[in-house]
């Protein structure tokens, strides 16, 4: 039985439509998210660090409030403790909230160009999977999403986690 990878929906033109990209690196991960979202990159350094059992990482200051950051593995999970790897922190801007994601690298691409972003098959794309589209980028693969679709999961995870 020969099977095509049908995309879960044909989203590539809302992907041609984001005028930059910044590519994260969390582990093996490679993220992509749009460059128009991001509020802010500091560095690690900068968090106040979460208490012991909380789900953020840590807290940052950012335009007069403190906004809850969060570090994911590879595989898209919660991590309670950053790996030391963790050197950078995007914050995303979502109009009254902020959320930020802690990452290993990050690379401003230089040309929209750079990412021919494909939507997700239906046989490896999942509803509560922040990501939307694939790619490569210098022959390894680059996953990418909305910045929406990442805050939202991450206060999902957040939420599914307050009730464990």
């Amino acid at each position: 039985m020969n099977q095509v990878a049908v995309p879960l929906e044909d989203n590539t033109q809302q992907a041609r439509d984001v005028p930059g990209w910044l590519v994260l690196s969390i582990d093996q991960l490679r993220l992509a998210v749009p460059q128009k979202d991001a509020a802010t990159i500091e560095l690690v350094s900068a968090l106040e660090v979460s208490v012991e059992g909380e789900a953020e990482a840590g807290w940052l200051e950012h335009g007069g409030a403190m906004w809850p950051t969060y570090s994911l593995g590879d595989h898209l999970e919660l991590q309670e403790v950053p790996p030391k790897s963790r050197r950078f922190c995007i914050m995303f801007d979502a109009g009254d909230k902020q959320v930020g994601l802690l990452c290993d690298q990050v690379r401003m691409l230089p040309s929209d160009e750079d990412l021919s972003l494909q939507g997700m098959p239906e046989c490896i794309g999942s509803e509560q999977s922040p990501v939307q589209w694939l790619s490569l980028l210098e022959g390894k693969m680059v996953v990418a999403t909305k910045t929406g679709g990442i805050m939202k999961y991450m206060t999902d995870l957040e939420a599914r986690y307050g009730s464990e």
